[in-house]
């Protein structure tokens, strides 16, 4: 097929064009543009003014098409994140899903502040590590002049899984 053919999308009766290029990446749209059949879709119309119905969400379509063209997810709100990311798995935009499941990942993150007041002077690297409970992460740390002490002081910056 000519990657530069234009192809006619309603997506739960949002209307879309586009190339064959842009959507081949998908084993669903190969399918349905191809061999004419695909999950919850039918073909309207004649050759050339072929339609293809999709009973889906055709807001979150709407945000597929842009990472489709740019790579970029536009899309700040949780909820819609993962209604987008349901629609991404179903039309198999795998680069996609892994991109959008570290997006939701950050909102069920709580991260908080540990002074220690000589946290990295201590530390003996000769002994084992262990490892922080409740799959803790350090994201981030620095250190500051405690004026009144003359003397650093560290502070942690941890990440932990949203109880």
């Amino acid at each position: 097929m000519n990657n530069l053919k234009l192809i006619r999308l309603d997506v739960g009766g949002e209307k879309f064009i586009t190339y064959y290029e842009t959507l081949k990446q998908s084993a669903y749209f190969r399918e349905l543009i191809l061999n004419k059949k695909a999950k919850g879709a039918m073909v309207t119309g004649k050759e050339e003014n072929q339609e293809f119905f999709i009973d889906r969400d055709g807001d979150a379509f709407q945000n597929i098409m842009h990472y489709l063209r740019t790579y970029d997810i536009q899309e700040k709100n949780k909820e819609k994140l993962q209604i987008l990311e349901c629609e991404a798995e179903f039309y198999g935009f795998y680069d996609m899903v892994k991109q959008l499941n570290q997006l939701i990942a950050k909102y069920n993150q709580c991260y908080y502040v540990k002074e220690m007041p000589s946290a990295f002077e201590e530390m003996n690297t000769s002994k084992t590590i262990r490892f922080f409970k409740d799959q803790q992460s350090i994201v981030a740390s620095y250190k500051y002049m405690n004026l009144d002490e003359k003397k650093y002081t560290y502070k942690l910056v941890f990440a932990s899984p949203k109880e």
